[in-house]
């Protein structure tokens, strides 16, 4: 349908003045980019959905390669016997004698691993050493996975302007930590840095927060448990929420349309934190992502 017509002085077509977008609308597109942007977090080549392993080392020698009677067993693309990953004091080293691996697209054939450093590169797959507290371990990921192909949209509830909620920013007694225990049931403390005070559906609740999670530095990170997992309508385990710092006035926006699953609720290969117990609600929060499981 075209633009609706007016007629000026003298019986002369005038176009109607253009919207202007409110700020509803500025926050519902704000929503719609963020959506995009949370499934190219699950999709795209460094996505969770490429994730393909995750094997934890102890002490000593291990044969790696797609061979089954290999200790770490690859997908393939791997070779059968691609070489070794020996474990000594907080040293790992990577051994390929064929030097058919490469990082950085350089040809390698022995190397030291450090958490979090620029992958192996085996034809598709990607391999990075990590730790998670005192323990380590390799984690695969295959750009060509079939997980990242076979994913839709992500399901979430209605956008709803109401679930955007001023909060009072508290700074919690110094020293003060967040007890977390992460799905392979290994401690991973981390301390509180801030407590916001909101009220949501006529319920007040106080949400404990740690620092950057998985946005920005300058940002809460909120793990949170909601009555919408028991009804099975969100992921069992809960939901994330990053939060702006606090304004000049102490105060900051919690906007609970952005709440969103875990990794772990698509992929085994994750490794997160669950919601505080201090963060488990009897309220519900139906805003943000819902769950439909993905098998991968």
């Amino acid at each position: 349908m075209g633009m609706l017509l007016a007629l000026g002085c003298g019986g002369a077509a005038v176009s109607a003045p253009p919207s202007v977008p409110t700020v509803s609308d500025e926050r519902r597109a704000g929503w719609d980019t963020w959506r995009a942007a949370r499934r190219e977090e699950l999709v795209g080549p460094e996505g969770w959905l490429a994730l393909v392993g995750l094997f934890w080392l102890e002490p000593g020698q291990s044969a790696i390669g797609s061979d089954p009677a290999s200790t770490i067993v690859l997908p393939e693309p791997a070779p059968a016997h691609l070489g070794r990953v020996v474990v000594g004091g907080d040293t790992v080293f990577f051994a390929d004698p064929s030097a058919t691996v490469t990082r950085e697209g350089v040809p390698v054939s022995e190397l030291v691993l450090a958490p979090d450093g620029a992958p192996i590169e085996i034809g598709s797959l990607r391999i990075v050493l990590i730790a998670r507290g005192d323990r380590i371990a390799l984690r695969v990921r295959d750009l060509e996975s079939p997980a990242r192909a076979s994913f839709g949209e992500i399901p979430v509830y209605d956008y709803d302007p109401s679930l955007r909620i001023r909060a009072r920013v508290r700074t919690p007694e110094p020293g003060r930590m967040l007890s977390l225990v992460n799905v392979l049931g290994m401690q991973v403390d981390e301390p509180c840095v801030a407590l916001l005070d909101l009220t949501i559906a006529g319920t007040p609740i106080t949400l404990a927060a740690s620092a950057g999670g998985e946005g920005p530095d300058d940002r809460y990170f909120v793990m949170l448990r909601d009555a919408t997992a028991d009804a099975g309508e969100t992921y069992g385990a809960g939901r994330y929420l990053d939060v702006p710092e606090a304004d000049a006035s102490g105060d900051t926006w919690v906007d609970f349309n952005r709440l969103h699953t875990p990794p772990c609720g698509y992929t085994r290969f994750a490794t997160c934190p669950l919601p505080p117990s201090e963060n488990v609600l009897d309220v519900a929060i139906r805003g943000g992502e819902r769950y439909v499981r993905h098998d991968d």
